[in-house]
């Protein structure tokens, strides 16, 4: 990589790694290699509009306490948070640009390959330093289905009522060509067939944690008790926390390629999205494409869309989950040193749905509660360890007179 890059950019798009890869750079905020020093740095709303700057420890002290096991910057933010927000990544990039050492920075947002035009501006504002950008892209069937098993199952909808009611159109390829003309931007489009933090590592000539499944499709059992259970549980299409909260703690579940579109909603998407794929084509070499049928194909679906939602349902797997988070809950609390609380005992054969349910839920509300405790107190042991070592130097201060009575004690000698 040039080394007049000034900073690098993860633009997204959404359902394509975003989380794994925003986990792993919290967990190890500062990297370098081979192409030189950079700083991982989230942007976080606080109260009355104000945006914090994180970076290095305090940047891994928020994001272990984070639900979600990372720290990023927002998205689109409100109106009252706007200027704060615009402001604050300004000046990260600003700072670099001029002269503000050798560590460059890494900002990651699942959504702004959309706001092209926003950053345009800010990068103009900003001098237009050199920058280099990373998007990933998958095939729009994929992405769609993807994408509908993470938000649409919530509204209730079909996919093909989802997908016409709340305007889900995949323009990666629109959204690409607008960034690569801003000036300074480097665009670099890597395909989704690979693991995404592997893929940015090696792009970067850096080493990065491989952090456990984050925000990866969860098991069909699991999606079904949530669906069946929402107002608790997961109350809209963007309530994914608790998810966050199975995946860190529970063993593996059974997993299923659970499929929302039938034939028609498959010719459908291939033929609305045709010349996107290809002004996609045009950022990639064009052998990537071709040695994926899915870009070009309907025959690799033809399997998937046998599958249906049938599976939500499935008894095994729903006792199946009951053991799962019952186990998670005693790593949690083992974890965090806590004594693991009576667990409700297993229905017996011949429960319907319901009673598993009432079982289930019993469990989860424990394992959230685990989860917090854990979270919580991973932050207030390391506030007594920093205040400790905080007082030990100021101890060690008073009894040396403090820096200049070290040195004149190192004179003396």
């Amino acid at each position: 990589m040039s080394s007049d890059i000034r900073a690098i950019l993860h633009i997204g798009a959404p359902k394509c790694g975003s989380s794994a890869l925003q986990t792993a750079l919290s967990q190890t905020p500062d990297v370098s290699g081979d192409a030189g020093q950079f700083a991982y740095t989230a942007l976080v709303h606080q109260r009355a509009g104000r945006v914090q700057t994180l970076s290095g420890r305090r940047l891994r002290r928020a994001a272990r306490r984070s639900i979600f096991g990372y720290q990023s910057c927002p998205s689109l933010p409100t109106e009252a948070q706007a200027p704060e927000t615009w402001d604050a990544l300004r000046r990260v990039l600003r700072a670099d640009a001029d002269g503000g050492g050798p560590t460059r920075p890494i900002l990651s947002n699942e959504s702004w390959l959309a706001h092209s035009t926003r950053f345009g501006q800010i990068l103009q504002d900003a001098g237009n330093p050199p920058v280099r950008a990373f998007a990933y892209v998958r095939p729009p069937l994929d992405w769609l289905n993807a994408a509908y098993w993470q938000w649409g199952l919530w509204t209730g909808l079909s996919f093909g009522d989802w997908l016409s009611r709340w305007n889900m159109p995949y323009r990666m390829g629109t959204q690409l060509d607008d960034w690569a003309t801003i000036p300074g931007v480097q665009l670099n489009v890597r395909l989704l067939d690979r693991d995404v933090v592997d893929s940015f590592a090696t792009d970067l000539g850096v080493t990065l944690p491989r952090p456990a499944r984050a925000n990866t499709a969860s098991a069909p059992a699991l999606l079904g008790f949530l669906l069946r259970n929402r107002a608790q549980f997961r109350p809209g299409p963007h309530a994914a926390a608790n998810e966050f909260v199975v995946a860190r703690w529970c063993p593996d579940l059974p997993r299923r390629a659970l499929w929302a579109l039938n034939p028609a909603d498959v010719r459908r998407v291939r033929g609305e999205n045709g010349a996107e794929v290809r002004r996609l084509m045009a950022h990639l070499p064009e052998a990537s494409l071709h040695s994926d049928p899915r870009w070009t194909e309907e025959w690799p679906y033809h399997e998937l869309i046998k599958g249906g939602r049938t599976y939500l349902r499935d008894m095994d797997e729903i006792a199946t989950l009951f053991d799962s988070l019952v186990a998670g809950v005693r790593r949690a609390t083992e974890a965090s040193g806590a004594r693991c609380p009576d667990m409700p005992r297993t229905p017996p054969p011949g429960t319907d749905i319901e009673g598993w349910d009432a079982a289930i839920a019993q469990v989860f509300v424990t394992l959230i509660k685990a989860d917090q405790q854990w979270r919580l107190g991973r932050g207030r042991a390391w506030l007594k360890s920093w205040l400790r070592s905080r007082d030990g130097l100021a101890d060690h201060g008073r009894t040396t007179g403090g820096k200049q009575g070290l040195r004149t004690t190192s004179s003396g000698k």
